[in-house]
């Protein structure tokens, strides 16, 4: 018993210690070694501790992959922006460890008229390089570091050639490292990386002061982006977040490249089909309608009564076996034994990744594996599902819980960008339920960013302290109601238990929790002014 105390004592503790303090619970990406940072943030920038000054600048700011305004560089065949090493020593990478990464998008309508056997060259770094080359109707990614070859005394180019990368997907992160071969290998290894996913690697024997991951000749040389040596393989297209490191990244650190704390997309369905920024709708198919949200909000989540599914146009969803993470809240309208519910799907009918539940159980699947893992869907109670793909694993969490996880890869295909709701593999329609607050994030959530989803509704836990309000709620200890005592309006009250568990949201300032289990909670209270006040409530 004491024990017993003792552990529901530290659980209260820390949920106090987080609604109080408030902290960021995302991964960062990694600052130590890091050289250059350029994000094209409405300037250009090195945001890297160090300072960086460019001797030629043509290029000019874009749309990023988010679709935020003058968030990236455009480069037009020719246009350059270019760091001579002479005045920036910092990116004469080595000795023996280096990392380059950079977000591309290579203009498909420009490519796609290029002549077979043609390289296009985004980066260079010295005489290290990141390139493309189309094959027929293909591309492939080409990275390679200009060091010493220790069996021939000369120097020479270590490559990775080969990696096929899909163009139709937008986006793409990649990611070249250079340093100590992971165990049980030995000798040193560039690695190539494409949206945080590995894609290849060649071997040194050794490491050695004379094989060194060199970037350079002299210090006459530079990093230049948007231009090539020859003029035919100038690029033109978008990029975007440089970054260079002094240290080989493991794959893990590579992974985390991947993850900023921003999601790809999000559908709130407040009486709307368009995502958060406005853009990319759902089509507003017959018999789609929007309802009460979980929090009771009219109109603010859509459902779906076996009638029609819907689609709509996503640009830079992650695709093939790259990491990603997708979140949703779904209320079955009724459980039929044995019927499947489809709340996403996309991919081709032959590569694809899906979601379906059924009153036992939940899966996700591809084409070729699935994971089916056996839980209780009610009908008309909200469940918040999170679906993650980390390259190696396949992870179903519910109401921020683990349900089950699995070792599988994926192999999902680009069908024009096209993401489904209500549709399955068949052609008619297979879902009754609301569906709520999608979010689509190209990176693995951890643990806790998924609890803070499921709490809060966004990947930080809230500020509780922001600002401080003047309140009171009585009767306390209540059994059905309870009423705020304040100065201004109420604009939210949210009721967690001991857990950290948010069981009740309302917006009023008579709350009924008639519905709740006996214990104590805290009760979060945010007025009109966005000021808050937590107190303890309990029912009897």
């Amino acid at each position: 018993m004491k024990f017993l105390k003792l552990l529901i004592m530290k659980k209260l503790l820390l949920f106090i210690a987080i609604a109080f303090v408030g902290m960021e619970s995302f991964a960062q990406v990694p600052t130590s070694f890091l050289t250059f940072r350029q994000d094209f943030s409405g300037n250009f920038n090195n945001t890297s501790s160090y300072t960086t000054t460019s001797d030629a600048n043509t290029a000019t700011l874009t749309t990023d992959e988010f679709n935020a305004a003058s968030n990236a560089g455009n480069f037009d065949l020719g246009q350059t922006l270019e760091y001579p090493f002479s005045t920036n020593s910092h990116l004469m990478a080595g000795p023996t460890q280096m990392t380059i990464s950079a977000k591309v998008f290579i203009d498909p309508t420009w490519v796609a008229g290029l002549a077979s056997n043609q390289y296009v060259t985004f980066l260079m770094l010295g005489k290290s390089y990141m390139r493309l080359l189309k094959s027929g109707t293909g591309y492939f990614l080409q990275c390679g570091v200009f060091n010493n070859d220790p069996t021939s005394g000369s120097f020479g180019y270590l490559g990775v050639s080969g990696a096929v990368i899909d163009l139709s997907t937008g986006w793409n992160t990649i990611t070249m490292t250079y340093g100590p071969e992971i165990a049980p290998n030995i000798g040193g290894a560039l690695r190539v990386y494409v949206n945080g996913a590995y894609a290849g690697n060649a071997m040194r024997k050794a490491i050695t002061p004379d094989n060194q991951p060199l970037s350079y000749i002299s210090a006459s040389e530079k990093l230049v982006l948007g231009r090539a040596v020859s003029s035919n393989q100038n690029f033109k297209g978008k990029i975007d977040r440089v970054l260079i490191y002094s240290k080989c990244l493991t794959p893990q650190e590579v992974l985390g490249l991947q993850n900023e704390g921003q999601s790809l997309t999000e559908y709130t369905f407040n009486n709307t089909f368009n995502n958060s920024k406005g853009n990319e709708p759902f089509f507003a198919s017959n018999g789609l309608t929007f309802v009460n949200d979980r929090n009771g909000n009219p109109n603010s989540a859509l459902n779906f009564t076996n009638v029609n599914g819907t689609q709509a146009t996503i640009l830079n969803l992650p695709y093939y076996n790259y990491p990603r993470t997708i979140s949703v809240w779904v209320k079955p309208n009724a459980i039929i034994n044995g019927a499947y519910n489809y709340p996403f799907f996309y991919g081709t009918s032959t590569n694809y990744l899906l979601s379906h539940y059924r009153g036992g159980d939940v899966t996700l699947s591809d084409s070729v594996n699935f994971m089916s893992v056996a839980t209780t869907n009610t009908a008309g109670v909200w469940m918040h599902y999170v679906y993650v793909c980390d390259t190696s694993n396949i992870k179903i969490y519910k109401n921020g819980v683990l349900l089950s996880t699995m070792p599988m890869t994926t192999s999902t295909a680009n069908n024009n960008n096209i993401f489904k709701l209500g549709f399955g593999t068949g052609p008619g329609t297979s879902l009754d339920a609301a569906l709520d607050d999608l979010k689509i994030y190209k990176y693995a959530l951890s643990d806790t960013e998924i609890l803070n989803l499921y709490n809060y509704n966004s990947l930080a836990t809230q500020n509780f302290q922001a600002k401080i309000s003047k309140a009171t709620i009585y009767p306390n200890p209540t059994s059905d109601n309870f009423t705020i005592e304040m100065e201004n309006d109420v604009k939210s009250v949210e009721i967690y238990s001991l857990l950290g568990q948010k069981v009740l949201s309302a917006n009023t300032k008579n709350t009924n929790v008639s519905s709740l289990p006996k214990g104590v909670y805290l009760v979060r209270i945010e007025d009109s002014n966005n000021a808050v006040s937590t107190q303890k409530l309990i029912i009897e």
